[in-house]
């Protein structure tokens, strides 16, 4: 019995370690951030755009990116709706209404509060680092720096975090203040 569990283990690992060397950038974690999630909390989104976003936030890659069109968002949600997974987890959960217009306007509304970007002339859109990214801090901070190049913002190659810093706060991007901090160590 004890050489069976001992297999039973050996194999759980070894399925493990196939599973991690097959994974794509898309399947590494993501961070939804402190600042981005006060940011959301007082962004006025609708359930759609929330809906949209959180989509977008799950098939975005470690590069911050998701080639597509706006067609292609509204065709992937409707398609994972319809997955019998999707029905099986959410039993009894009305499932979503959401048109096509509802949708372009939740990507109009995500680009308007700066939550994604939409890359001139491809079809893909940034999701802002400063909310949400996959990947570590390392991967975070070129995401921040392309995040700057995409607001027009010249940024060096050896530029600190605390210039990062003060040109997120020029832009008015999401960034938790060092007041909002304080309050969460006390809690």
């Amino acid at each position: 019995m004890s050489s069976e569990k001992s297999n039973f283990k050996t194999t759980g690992r070894d399925k493990l370690e196939t599973h991690n060397q097959n994974k794509k950038p898309s399947d590494y974690w993501g961070a939804l951030t402190d600042a981005g999630s006060i940011f959301l909390i007082y962004s006025n989104l609708s359930k759609t755009t929330y809906e949209t976003m959180l989509f977008l936030f799950q098939e975005v890659g470690s590069d911050g990116m998701y080639n597509g069109t706006v067609n292609n968002i509204y065709t992937d949600i409707k398609r994972r709706l319809k997955s019998d997974k999707y029905m099986q987890a959410s039993k009894n959960r009305p499932t979503s209404s959401l048109s096509r217009q509802s949708v372009y306007n939740a990507i109009v509304k995500l680009e308007d509060n700066k939550i994604i970007y939409k890359i001139p002339g491809k079809y893909q859109f940034f999701v802002n680092p400063l909310i949400y990214y996959k990947g570590g801090n390392r991967a975070r901070k070129g995401l921040v720096k392309q995040l700057l190049l995409l607001e027009n913002i010249p940024v060096d190659t050896d530029v600190s975090q605390e210039d990062i810093d003060k040109a997120v706060r020029r832009l008015g991007l999401p960034m938790i203040d060092p007041m909002l901090l304080s309050i969460r160590v006390i809690d």
